[in-house]
C-alpha cells in the first residue's frame, strides 16, 4: 500500500498535530529534553580504576605514589587530561542517546495524544537461574492505542508495508523501537538482547525497529539485525523510505518534522556541546 501524505505546512502541522501548542514553545521544550542529559557530560571526571570520580590533584598524588607509573612520568597531568577526554566522549555519546530516546518517546506521546505507559512497551523474561527480569523498549506505536481515525490508517498502511518486506505471516498490530543515537563498536552482547527483544516482539505482533538517529552503524551490526527479522532505521536524509530512514519515518508516518527540528535548534545544540567540550578538555 502507499503511505497517506499529511504534511502540512510547517507551522499548520505543529499545530494540528500537538494540540495547538506554538512551534517555539514546542521546540524549547524538546530541546531541553535533548540537553538535559548531555549537561551531565560537563562534571564528568575519571575514576581511575577507584570508585569515585578522581580530580587532578588525586590523580597526581595517586600515580606518584606508585613507583612504575612515578618512573615512566605517567603523574602528568596530560595524562589525566587524556583520561578525562577519552571517558568524557563516552559520555557525551551515552547521554546523548539518552535524550534521543527520550525525545521519540516524548513525540509519539504528543503526535498520537498517548499516555506514558501507552508510549511504552516491555516484557518479563525468566533467567536460567530463575530469576524474572523485565526489559523496556523505548517506544511503542499500537493501532488500538491511536485515536485519529486518519493517523490510525497512515499507520496501518505503513505497517502493511513492514509485513510485506519483512515476509511476515500475520497482520501487526503495530511496532516497537529501541533508539540509539549510532553506535561505536560492534556491542555483539547489546545485538544479542535486542534480537531476543525481538523475537518477544513478534509473538506479541509488533515489528521491532532499531532507530539510529545518526547514520553510525557497523554494516556488519546492521546485517546481523536484519537476518534477525528486526528492522533498522538510520538518520540518512538522502533515504526518502519510512522503511529505513528515521526522518523520513517521522515526517511521513508520524507527522513531524523531525530533521527540520534539529535543523532550526542546531545553533543552541552546537553551543552546549562546544561548552560540554571544553569543560571536559580542561585539567580542572
Amino acid at each position: 500500500m502507499g503511505f497517506v501524505k499529511t504534511h502540512l505546512n510547517e507551522d499548520d502541522m505543529s499545530e494540528k498535530l500537538s494540540g495547538a501548542m506554538p512551534q517555539k514553545d514546542r521546540d524549547r521544550r524538546y530541546r531541553e529534553i535533548v540537553l538535559a542529559p548531555l549537561r551531565a557530560a560537563m562534571k564528568y571526571k575519571p575514576k581511575m580504576g577507584r570508585d569515585k570520580a578522581v580530580s587532578l590533584p588525586d590523580f597526581i598524588g595517586l600515580y606518584s605514589a606508585d613507583p612504575l607509573y612515578h618512573w615512566m612520568g605517567l603523574d602528568n597531568e596530560l595524562m589525566y587530561l587524556a583520561a578525562k577526554a577519552g571517558g568524557g566522549q563516552t559520555s557525551i555519546y551515552r547521554h546523548l542517546g539518552d535524550g534521543m530516546e527520550r525525545l521519540v518517546r516524548q513525540i509519539f506521546i504528543d503526535e498520537y495524544h498517548l499516555t506514558e505507559e501507552e508510549a511504552n512497551w516491555g516484557y518479563v523474561i525468566t533467567e536460567d537461574n530463575g530469576t524474572q527480569t523485565h526489559r523496556t523498549l523505548d517506544g511503542r506505536l499500537d493501532l488500538r492505542m491511536i485515536g485519529s481515525p486518519e493517523k490510525e490508517e497512515i499507520l496501518a498502511d505503513w505497517l502493511d508495508s513492514v509485513k510485506e518486506a519483512q515476509g511476515t505471516q500475520f497482520d501487526l498490530q503495530g511496532a516497537v523501537f529501541e533508539v540509539r543515537q549510532g553506535y561505536k563498536s560492534q556491542d555483539s552482547k547489546r545485538a544479542k538482547g535486542d534480537i531476543v527483544n525481538g523475537s518477544h516482539a513478534l509473538n506479541a505482533a509488533y515489528q521491532m525497529f532499531v532507530m539510529v538517529m545518526s547514520m553510525q552503524i557497523p554494516n556488519a551490526v546492521r546485517n546481523r539485525y536484519e537476518r534477525s527479522n528486526i528492522c533498522v532505521m538510520t538518520g540518512n536524509l538522502q533515504d526518502d523510505s519510512p522503511l529505513t530512514s528515521t526522518y523520513a519515518f517521522f515526517e511521513k508516518i508520524v507527522g513531524y518534522d523531525l530533521a527540520g527540528f534539529f535543523e532550526r535548534n542546531s545553533q543552541a545544540f552546537r553551543d552546549q556541546t562546544h561548552a560540554i567540550l571544553t569543560s571536559i578538555l580542561e585539567t580542572k
